[in-house]
């Protein structure tokens, strides 16, 4: 009993102490939402379907950069307190242009995008970018009432903002001030001058083709500009410009100026340049201007080689040589290749005395063959297999001297500036720095073989760490291959720039060039490169030794028309490309142990029988070597006449036909006597025997008699 009594007594107070609590408040909300919309602007992007009724893409409007917008908002149940506004916008250029060149989705709005108003219209500038005049953007607007509900769906437009009418940049002086040299044709002498020049506005960029501006390589540049207003209330408010910046660099409207290569840290290196320079506006657009130049001249070549009219050079047949065999000798125990300095042929200490601005212009160059050195002309023919030496003059106007040279080279002699002054560097003085040498050849084939030739490195370097080490101050080639060669040396100054005019396009090429020039023609272009362009042919053609032991030999008279052939070639240039059997040609720079002919000959005289003025020809084989001859041949009797032309050619290769270059060929075509063939058999002598045909009529019988 007294635990019932004590739960009731809990119960009694619990149920008193309930009593006191308050109602529960309603759980729905009576304040509705207000609604935002736009009441002055484009009509906003809607999907839209075809006839199958598929959703298509909305359209993207377009309007200015500059927009009035206006929008209003309602609520139901009480006022609007304002409105909450975002502007999105994409990325103004894609990240990454090379995979995708469109920009990323627009995206939507986030919180902190959003900004509060009071009114109901503004001006928006939207912003594009400098490098698009369009950008992609998305408006975004909802009210709020006076309880601080919002409008749960937001009106909303997306378009694209467009600065159609962005500030022009003006460049109102571009000024190029540096030192350059001048050279005299005839005296070859150098003038340094301190000289101006403006770049205009007339080049564009395009590849590969040469800036009509070209300034000194680190002259200082000025440049000066305004902008000037395209359309109202559009002014620039700053700039950007860049150059070798790797970046645009921005500044401020105040910024109408600029100066590069002034000496403090706004250095300008030598090549191709375009300025860049942009008038920016409020919305971030541009119009863009630029000037395209040439920083740094570039160097120009001759040809320096021996003098041709020197009256130390043997001459014989044509061929201007030294013996240098005799060297020393009794009458001239000192001899050695400074016998050769009153030629400038350069082939003594010499070669590291004068510069290159300083060699005499000859237009010739050496070859070496056996113990000989000949000087060669243009459009003369070398040895095959001859070493072949090419000296070049060269000017520069602007570049420093700056040639490869390292006191550790083996080959290096002093860097020193009285005594050798080729190799030591210093600033600018006229002079390239070396060459880059080139031979396309026309090789002989049926037809011509095109041969398009390699560049060599730069020459002279003279350091055993470059893997294009070349320590040699001309060019030396040699060939192995008949044909026209044109050879044309690359001059290179101090900063790297190379003349590349020759061959940078189709009628540029040394053949064309070469074809229109020489044939009376050629563009003021081609007929200005046409004096770096030497012409000559390798392989001297084999010809026919008439010693006695040859047969036949012109005007030669036989008694029978059994004839001995044994042809005897001979040849200035012999070459065996299999090196006489051991399967490698032998190496530049004289004969081989063996030689390679072969002889074709042919017989041609008046056909016999049918018609004394008809003539054929006769081949006894096609071809013979030297182990094959003599041989005896007999006329056939199809040749008549006494007279028959002998027809033979001589080759100094095996495979002319199947190899291009293999070698040349010469014909030679003369007459010998020899004894008439035999008459031909007298024809067989008429008869008949007649028989009697069929009786018949006497005036039938008459005329089958007749008949017969």
């Amino acid at each position: 009993m007294r635990f019932r009594a004590g739960l009731i007594l809990l119960f009694f107070i619990a149920l008193v102490a309930g009593g006191c609590r308050k109602p529960m408040a309603p759980t729905f909300d009576r304040n509705k939402a207000p609604e935002t919309w736009i009441s002055a602007a484009p009509m906003d992007t809607l999907f839209t379907r075809d006839a199958s009724g598929h959703a298509t893409p909305p359209q993207v409007l377009q309007i200015s950069f500059r927009y009035h917008l206006y929008w209003a908002g309602s609520d139901p149940d009480g006022s609007i307190s304002g409105f909450f506004y975002a502007v999105t916008e994409t990325l103004p250029d894609p990240p990454n242009p090379e995979i995708d060149p469109n920009p990323p989705p627009l995206p939507g709005p986030k919180a902190r995008d959003y900004h509060f108003t009071a009114r109901t219209d503004s001006t928006f500038v939207f912003s594009v970018s400098d490098g698009h005049s369009d950008r992609q953007h998305a408006f975004y607007i909802y009210a709020v009432d006076n309880l601080g509900k919002p409008d749960p769906t937001p009106a909303r437009f997306i378009f694209r903002a467009f600065d159609r009418f962005p500030p022009l940049a003006v460049i109102d002086q571009f000024l190029a001030t540096g030192y350059v040299f001048t050279q005299d044709p005839n005296t070859l002498a150098l003038t340094r001058s301190l000289q101006q020049f403006q770049v205009g506005s007339t080049d564009t960029f395009a590849i590969g083709r040469v800036p009509t501006a070209v300034v000194p390589s680190g002259a200082r540049l000025d440049i000066h500009w305004h902008s000037e207003v395209t359309t109202a209330s559009n002014a620039a408010v700053g700039y950007k410009y860049k150059m070798d910046e790797p970046q645009f660099v921005s500044v401020d409207s105040s910024v109408t100026s600029l100066t590069y290569n002034s000496g403090v840290a706004d250095r300008v290196g030598p090549g191709l340049k375009i300025f860049y320079l942009r008038g920016i506006d409020g919305s971030s657009g541009s119009r863009q201007t630029s000037r395209e130049f040439q920083m740094n001249f570039p160097p120009d070549s001759w040809f320096a080689g021996a003098d041709t009219s020197w009256v130390g050079w043997t001459r014989s047949g044509g061929d201007r040589s030294v013996d240098v065999a005799i060297w020393p000798s009794n009458s001239n125990p000192g001899g050695s290749f400074a016998d050769l300095r009153p030629a400038h042929c350069y082939l003594s200490a010499d070669s590291l005395k004068v510069l290159p601005s300083q060699r005499k212009p000859y237009k010739s160059f050496l070859e070496f063959y056996g113990n000989k050195i000949y000087c060669v002309r243009e459009f003369e023919t070398v040895r095959m297999n001859s070493w072949l030496l090419f000296f070049n003059g060269g000017f520069d106007a602007d570049s420093p001297y700056s040639v490869v040279w390292t006191g550790n080279d083996p080959n290096a002699p002093p860097s020193d500036t009285l005594l050798n002054p080729v190799i030591q560097v210093r600033p600018p003085n006229g002079s390239p720095i070396g060459f880059r040498s080139r031979v396309p050849a026309t090789l002989t084939s049926v037809p011509p073989t095109d041969q398009a030739g390699t560049q060599t490195g730069l020459y002279p370097i003279y350091d055993p760490a470059n893997v294009f080490r070349s320590p040699n101050i001309g060019a030396y080639w040699s060939f192995n291959r008949a044909g026209t060669y044109y050879f044309f040396a690359r001059a290179q100054d101090g900063d790297g720039t190379v003349d590349n005019r020759i061959g940078s396009t189709p009628d540029l090429t040394a053949q064309n060039i070469v074809a229109a020039v020489d044939g009376g023609g050629g563009t003021p272009q081609q007929i200005a490169l046409r004096k770096q362009i030497m012409v000559f042919n390798v392989d001297f053609p084999p010809y026919f030794a008439f010693t006695a032991a040859m047969r036949p030999h012109p005007g030669d008279v036989y008694f029978t028309r059994i004839l001995t052939l044994n042809l005897v070639g001979s040849d200035l240039d012999p070459f065996d490309p299999e090196g006489g059997g051991s399967g490698s040609p032998p190496a530049p720079g004289g004969p081989p142990a063996s030689a390679v002919y072969r002889y074709s000959a042919s017989f041609r005289g008046p056909r016999n029988v049918t018609s004394p003025t008809d003539s054929v020809t006769f081949a006894p084989a096609s071809c013979f070597r030297v182990a094959n001859l003599p041989v005896s041949v007999t006329l056939p009797d199809s040749l008549g006449g006494t007279q028959i032309r002998v027809m033979v050619e001589l080759c100094d290769c095996a495979d002319c036909e199947d190899r291009p270059g293999a070698g040349r060929c010469s014909n030679y075509s003369y007459l010998v006597t020899v004894p008439a063939p035999p008459p031909p058999p007298p024809a067989p002598s008429a008869s008949s025997s007649w028989v009697p045909s069929a009786p018949g009529t006497a005036a039938e019988v008459l005329r089958r008699r007749g008949e017969r």
